[in-house]
């Protein structure tokens, strides 16, 4: 380990934008198609939500992975990016848990998402990079805005999450860069001519 990263630890913890006003929902192994086409009928059928902003959380290599139901019964599913929906308008949390509680009755996203938004009292998405097992999520990027044709209000919540998330770019990415730098300091060789 050189002086370098020893002055620029890569933190542990992680850093996450957190309302109690606006949908925002985090929706693991799916692709961009699913996630569009979910965005595009929740906002059919609760039109209140507003503009719908769809940020990558994670990347994902399409391997099979063997997993058990919560029956314990063996299923194969692909390793899919996982993605955030974030809404533009604030419709109270009552009407954001209720939501929530529907897609996970339909099994889209985990049922432990409804435990942690009770349990906690609000809805946090990741906005930092992360250590995984065996590897490193990192910080989240937007890749699709969609527009509501069934909305005319604009509270610009997305505009907040984006604010924060460029935030959090501005802390973490000199760190991701120090650790870039250090290992090509030490994989380079000098010449002592």
């Amino acid at each position: 380990m050189t002086s370098l990263e020893k002055s620029h630890p890569k933190p542990s913890w992680v850093v996450g934008y957190t309302s109690r006003y606006h949908l925002m929902l985090d929706i693991d192994d799916i692709s961009l198609y699913k996630a569009v086409w979910l965005s595009k009928m929740l906002m059919s059928r609760y039109n209140k939500l507003g503009d719908c902003l769809i940020v990558k959380s994670s990347e994902g290599d399409n391997t099979k992975i063997l997993r058990y139901t919560s029956r314990q019964r063996p299923y194969i599913s692909f390793n899919r990016p996982s993605f955030h929906l974030i809404y533009d308008n604030k419709i109270g949390y009552n009407l954001c848990v209720r939501i929530i509680t529907s897609i996970a009755n339909l099994g889209i996203i985990e049922s432990s998402f409804i435990f942690m938004r009770n349990f906690r009292g609000d809805i946090t998405l990741r906005t930092s990079p992360t250590v995984m097992s065996g590897s490193i999520k990192p910080i989240p990027r937007p890749v699709k805005y969609i527009e509501n044709p069934y909305c005319n209000r604009y509270d610009e919540c997305i505009l907040d999450y984006l604010h924060f998330l460029a935030i959090c770019r501005r802390i973490f990415i000199p760190l991701e860069d120090t650790k870039a730098v250090t290992n090509n300091k030490s994989n380079s060789t000098h010449d002592s001519t």
